[in-house]
């Protein structure tokens, strides 16, 4: 079987950039955060986000309510800062990146799912799950799993 070209572009930053790329290109477009959007609808309502860079929490928390309400869903997201962790990212610590954010889902209750809102954190989220007992949720790992579901469906949508 001849698979589709499949491509990942990381940055929750280009939104609507890629709500075009979608209208106009030949093969799916999917946004990065929809499929952990959409496997976070699938675990209940109260949903957890965690974020390290504040720039990006206002148009994440946007575009989970626009996917909220186009799946007729009551979820409502709660977003946390988790202090340190992109100075320790960017500083080439993944130890230190990877604790501060453990930390910070430690701290989390009453949810039925954490989001690890940016791709640069999805490393941390082996550490993050060995601290609770709440699903951990990243991007990348979501996005794979949606487009392998495409594929095998033949590039239908899977909304999980």
């Amino acid at each position: 079987m001849l698979l589709p070209p499949v491509r990942m572009v990381c940055c929750s930053a280009f939104g609507s950039a890629f709500e075009r790329a979608g209208a106009e290109a030949s093969v799916p477009v999917m946004k990065p955060n929809e499929a952990m959007f959409d496997a976070a609808f699938s675990h209940g309502h109260r949903i957890a986000m965690i974020y390290t860079f504040p720039p990006v929490v206002a148009g994440l928390e946007q575009e989970f309510s626009e996917a909220a309400k186009a799946r007729r869903s009551t979820a409502k997201i709660v977003s946390v800062f988790c202090d340190g962790a992109l100075v320790a990212k960017r500083a080439e610590d993944g130890a230190t990146h990877g604790q501060l954010t453990a930390d910070c889902v430690a701290g989390i209750k009453g949810a039925d799912v954490i989001l690890l809102a940016q791709f640069s954190m999805a490393s941390a989220a082996d550490a993050a799950r060995e601290r609770t007992t709440i699903p951990v949720l990243t991007s990348p790992q979501a996005a794979i799993t949606q487009m392998l579901r495409r594929i095998e469906r033949g590039g239908k949508d899977d909304p999980c």
